[in-house]
């Protein structure tokens, strides 16, 4: 990570945000990660050390339920978003912008057999799309959570002590797919 710029926006984001920081943790990227952390690490001190040494009177009620406060509001707060996030939701755009173009050809019958969207990247896509598409999108996702709502009807019915004997079979995991495509 020695890339100027890059440390910047990130120790302006004061980090990354939980969700990537556990991510990032996984990585093998341990000396880029102590870098950047040391950044941020020293950012949040300044921003500490700037804070007024004598603590300040706690806000009336009044003042409290008016959203008034005496406290700094931005103490550890980035002044940007994570960066990965940042990316993501660039990426994310971009290929939802591929896939509106796309579904009036080869992506169409793709996405007919895959397991279809997740819920935000279905938000973003029909957001982006025109109204042709929007239909076509919602008719191809209706159908995916259709076979989607088959699979965890018969899932639960084998975890019924009656029919517990029944292989498994596509249904196994279903609940874990239903979980991806709603996050």
């Amino acid at each position: 990570m020695t890339n100027v710029g890059e440390r910047a926006a990130i120790r302006d984001a004061r980090g990354f945000c939980a969700v990537h920081s556990r991510m990032l943790s996984a990585g093998r990227n341990a000396l880029g990660l102590a870098i950047i952390h040391h950044d941020v690490l020293k950012q949040l001190r300044q921003d500490l050390e700037a804070m007024p040494a004598v603590p300040q009177r706690r806000p009336s009620l009044l003042q409290r339920a008016r959203g008034q406060s005496n406290r700094p509001a931005s103490l550890f707060q980035g002044q940007q978003p994570c960066t990965v996030c940042v990316r993501v939701q660039d990426t994310s755009r971009r290929y939802a912008e591929a896939l509106v173009i796309g579904l009036s050809g080869e992506l169409q019958d793709a996405l007919r057999h895959s397991v279809g969207l997740c819920v935000p990247h279905l938000r973003l896509t029909l957001s982006l799309a025109p109204a042709k598409e929007a239909l076509l999108l919602r008719e191809i996702q209706l159908t995916l959570w259709d076979a989607l709502l088959c699979e965890l009807d018969e899932f639960t019915r084998k975890q019924d002590h009656r029919f517990q004997h029944e292989a498994s079979g596509k249904e196994a995991d279903s609940w874990r797919r239903a979980l991806r495509l709603v996050a």
